[in-house]
């Protein structure tokens, strides 16, 4: 089996365990590209672990410079770790655009965006069209700025920030339309001679 086909079979097994159809061929192609970008197992020492994820497992061993992305002993428990922390509340935005027909560029963004540590070159940290990364730790998420909170609030609940800031301004422009229709009613009913006060008849 060439490299390639074990890439892709590793992301059949992992979103099928999501619940994410194999068939969805941007969702394999979504998932490749970020096994490209990480290098796990073909790249490096992280055996079976293609996205060099961090989930202790029995008899799983460390590596990597950062000393703790694992080993695994088989490709099954290196699945079964990437599913688990792939089905994390810190990952969600990353399933939802895997699963949907979201275009690459904005999975690539949800994945930087999200603390798993990948960078997508060009994409910045989810600056435009981003879907957001989860809240985070406690401790964390009370030192940001309300702007920060609220756009990890709607990653949170499934929206992108660029989504939710459409919907505000369509919002706007059809509250606006609204106001100028109803003037426009009003100026088209008023009764007539309302202007200018009707004459008092003089006696004679």
């Amino acid at each position: 089996m060439s490299v390639q086909d074990e890439k892709v079979k590793f992301a059949q097994e992992v979103l099928g365990k999501l619940g994410i159809s194999p068939q969805n061929t941007g969702a394999l192609q979504k998932f490749v590209a970020w096994e490209n970008q990480e290098g796990g197992n073909w790249s490096n020492s992280a055996r079976y672990n293609p996205l060099n994820t961090t989930l202790s497992k029995p008899g799983a061993g460390n590596t990597g410079t950062q000393g703790n992305i694992k080993v695994y002993t088989s490709w099954q428990q290196g699945v079964e770790a990437t599913v688990q922390t792939l089905k994390a509340p810190s990952y969600r935005s990353i399933v939802a655009t895997l699963g949907s027909d979201a275009s690459p560029a904005l999975f690539e963004e949800a994945v930087n965006a999200s603390p798993w540590g990948t960078q997508f070159p060009g994409h910045g940290n989810g600056v435009i069209g981003t879907v957001l990364g989860a809240v985070g730790t406690a401790g964390k998420a009370a030192n940001e700025a309300p702007a920060n909170l609220a756009k990890k609030a709607a990653k949170a609940l499934g929206f992108s920030w660029e989504a939710l800031g459409e919907f505000a301004l369509k919002l706007v422009l059809l509250l606006v339309g609204a106001v100028l229709v109803i003037y426009g009613i009003m100026v088209a009913v008023k009764p007539a001679g309302s202007g200018a006060p009707m004459p008092v008849p003089v006696p004679v």
